[in-house]
């Protein structure tokens, strides 16, 4: 992946939320020792996407949804107070 779709990828909270999966179910596991021939490629496309904790990228969604939860706080404030 290019260095732009790389830097955009981790804005993006779907990623870290199929990595947490991808880990939680063993995929890197499944695709070096799986019956299936797709498993080697796909294990050196994804490289070691779901090798990291599973607490890491936890904490990463939890921070998406304190940052997204309080912006969205600061807009309805400030259109509440806009209307008085």
């Amino acid at each position: 992946m290019a260095f732009i779709g790389k830097a955009t990828s981790v804005l993006m909270s779907d990623r870290w939320s199929f990595e947490s999966l991808g880990h939680s179910v063993g995929l890197n596991e499944f695709f070096a020792n799986g019956a299936s021939p797709l498993g080697p490629p796909l294990l050196a496309q994804y490289g070691d996407s779901f090798s990291r904790p599973v607490i890491e990228t936890w904490l990463i969604m939890t921070a998406f949804t304190v940052v997204l939860l309080a912006a969205t706080c600061f807009v309805l404030k400030r259109k509440s107070s806009a209307k008085s």
